[in-house]
C-alpha cells in the first residue's frame, strides 16, 4: 500500500499538537517550557505541596489550643437572663437547672490538620426544683480545609453524653452543614452554623483574644429560630494549667452537687467524653491530608506561541525535505536517462576515444550518424534534412537496440535539457552541449561495450 507522504507528516504534526503523541504529549503537565503556568503559581490551592496544618495557615491557631474555664450566662431574645433549662433527664423525667450561670470547661487540641475539643458543661441545680447538678459532655471534631484561608470546619459527627450516643449513630447525614470557623484578623474567630434541631436555625459564636497570648478570650453566641434571636450567651474564657483544668471540673462536681454516677471522667477516659470518635473514613470526608482535592493542577494547553513555533518550524522542515525528495528525485532522473543515452550512442561503437578526447569532427560525424539514422522513414523531412534531431527521432534512436528501456517520462526530461532553446528539435551545438555533460555515463558504457567484445572475441578465438 502506498502512502501519501504529505499527508502522513501533517496527520503526524497534528497528532503531535493535539496531545497524541511526540514531544508535546509526552510533557503534559503544566509548568513546562512549552506549556502555560500551572493554576498554583497564581493560586496556592493548587500547590501540591501546601501546608494544610491548622496552625500553619494562621496565627490565630498557634495560641489557641490548651484547656479553658469560664462562667457561661444566657439571654434570651429580649435581653432578659435566663435563669434556668429545662432538661431531660433518665429517671427523673424533665427537670429544671439553673442555666445563668453555669461552668464550662473546654479541652482544644489542634494536631496537624485536625482539630478536637472536648467540653464539659456542668449546670448547678435549680433552687426548689432540683436537688442535684447536671454535667454534660460533647465532643467536636474538625479540619482545616483546602482553601489554605486558615477556616476550619466541623465533621459531620459530634455527639454528647446526654444523648447517649456512639461511633455509629453519632454520625450526622453527609448533607448536614458543619460550623465553620473562620480568623479575623490575628486575634478574633467568628463561626457560623445552620442548625438542623428545633431549637435554632442559625449560630454564630465569636472568639476574641483578650491578650497577646490569648490567655484570655472573650465567647460570645447568639442563636436563632425563625429569623429571631432565640438565646445570646456569653463569657470570659481563662487558659489553664492541665492541674488546674482538672481541680477546676472537680471542684464543680462538689460545689453544684453532681453526683458521681452522673460525673464524666476527669481526666477524660478514652478518646471522648462519651465514647464516640471517628474513625479514618469520617475524618477523611474532609481532612485535606486524606480527602480528594478539588483543586489538583488540570493538564494545562501548549503555548500558542508553542504551537505556532513548532507549527513553522515543522513545515519550514517539511518543505526542506520536499525541496531535498525533488533534487535526489531529479539527480536520480538526470543519471538515468544519461546512462540510456550513453548506452544507446556507445552501441554505435563509431566513436573510439573516451569522451573528453572528442574533438569538433568526432562530435559531426556522430550527430549526422544519429540524424541520419532518426531521419529514415521521417515524414518530417524539414527538420532533419538541414541536420537536426526530431523529438520523435530520438525517441525511435533511444528505444532500438540493446539499450536499457527509458520510460516516457525520463524521455521527456532527457529531451527538456538536450533541446535547451525549446525549437521542438536538438542541433548539432545542443547535442555537443548536452554529450558535454555525459562524459562519465558515455565512458562507462563505451568501457563496458568494450570489455564484452573483449570477451567474445576469446570466446571464438
Amino acid at each position: 500500500m502506498r502512502v501519501n507522504s504529505s499527508s502522513l507528516f501533517f496527520h503526524m504534526l497534528a497528532t503531535a499538537i493535539s496531545g497524541g503523541g511526540g514531544f508535546v504529549a509526552a510533557a503534559s503537565r503544566c509548568g513546562d517550557p512549552w506549556r502555560e503556568p500551572c493554576l498554583s503559581e497564581a493560586d496556592e490551592r493548587y500547590n501540591p505541596n501546601a501546608n494544610y496544618d491548622i496552625k500553619a495557615q494562621h496565627e490565630f491557631w498557634k495560641s489557641f489550643e490548651g484547656y479553658y474555664e469560664c462562667d457561661m450566662r444566657a439571654y434570651d431574645g429580649n435581653g432578659e437572663p435566663m435563669d434556668t433549662m429545662e432538661f431531660e433527664i433518665p429517671d427523673f423525667g424533665a427537670m429544671n437547672f439553673t442555666f445563668s450561670p453555669h461552668k464550662v470547661f473546654n479541652n482544644i487540641t489542634i494536631d496537624g490538620t485536625r482539630s478536637i475539643s472536648h467540653r464539659y458543661v456542668i449546670l448547678p441545680p435549680s433552687p426548689g426544683e432540683s436537688f442535684f447538678g447536671l454535667a454534660r459532655g460533647f465532643d467536636i471534631y474538625a479540619t482545616s480545609t483546602f482553601e489554605l484561608d486558615g477556616r476550619v470546619v466541623t465533621l459531620p459527627y459530634q455527639s454528647d453524653e446526654s444523648a447517649n450516643t456512639s461511633a455509629d449513630d453519632g454520625l450526622l447525614d453527609a448533607t448536614d452543614d458543619a460550623t465553620v470557623s473562620y480568623p479575623v484578623g490575628n486575634d478574633t474567630t467568628f463561626s457560623k452554623n445552620y442548625g438542623n434541631t428545633d431549637r435554632i436555625d442559625f449560630m454564630s459564636v465569636t472568639l476574641t483574644c483578650l491578650d497577646e497570648d490569648c490567655n484570655t478570650t472573650r465567647e460570645l453566641a447568639s442563636f436563632f429560630k425563625d429569623g429571631n434571636l432565640d438565646l445570646f450567651q456569653g463569657c470570659t474564657n481563662k487558659k489553664l494549667t492541665k492541674e488546674e483544668f482538672v481541680d477546676g471540673i472537680n471542684e464543680a462536681y462538689r460545689t453544684f452537687s453532681v453526683a458521681p454516677q452522673a460525673r464524666l471522667p476527669v481526666p477524660m477516659e478514652g478518646l471522648s467524653l462519651n465514647g464516640g470518635f471517628p474513625d479514618e473514613d469520617a475524618w477523611c470526608k474532609l481532612d485535606p491530608n486524606c480527602a480528594p482535592n478539588p483543586y489538583s493542577n488540570p493538564t494545562t494547553p501548549v503555548k500558542a506561541g508553542v504551537i505556532a513555533g513548532f507549527t513553522i518550524s515543522s513545515v519550514i522542515l517539511f518543505l526542506i525535505g520536499v525541496a531535498a525528495g525533488i533534487y535526489i528525485y531529479n539527480k536520480q532522473q538526470t543519471k538515468r536517462y544519461r546512462n540510456v543515452f550513453a548506452a544507446r550512442v556507445a552501441q554505435t561503437m563509431s566513436i573510439h576515444v573516451p569522451a573528453k578526447q572528442m574533438d569538433a569532427t568526432t562530435l559531426a560525424n556522430e550527430f549526422k550518424r544519429i540524424d541520419a539514422q532518426t531521419s529514415a522513414g521521417n515524414t518530417n523531412r524539414r527538420a532533419s534534412a538541414v541536420g537536426n534531431i526530431t523529438k520523435e527521432g530520438m525517441w525511435e534512436f533511444l528505444s532500438s537496440g540493446e539499450a536499457v528501456e527509458m520510460n516516457r517520462g525520463d524521455f521527456e526530461a532527457l529531451w527538456a535539457v538536450m533541446d535547451a532553446d525549446g525549437s521542438g528539435y536538438v542541433d548539432f551545438l545542443e547535442f555537443c552541449a548536452f554529450m558535454g555533460q555525459c562524459h562519465d555515463e558515455y565512458d562507462n558504457a563505451r568501457n563496458d561495450r568494450l570489455l564484452m567484445a573483449e570477451r567474445l572475441s576469446r570466446r571464438f578465438s
